[in-house]
């Protein structure tokens, strides 16, 4: 098992984007509801997450 990219059969792919697909959803719906502790924050706070920890 490996990174999406490199599998050789569509099966293996398939299952992979499904995963991830379905994680990133429950990630969102998850901190929609949990969004009380983001927003105790500055947005400067948030911005920084969302800017430059991605880049790490």
């Amino acid at each position: 098992m490996g990174i999406g990219f490199f599998q050789t059969s569509w099966a293996r792919v398939r299952i992979i984007m499904v995963v991830v697909t379905l994680f990133s959803i429950l990630a969102t719906v998850l901190t929609f509801f949990h969004l009380k502790p983001f927003l105790a924050h500055s947005r400067f706070h948030l911005a920084y997450w969302l800017i430059v920890c991605p880049a790490l």
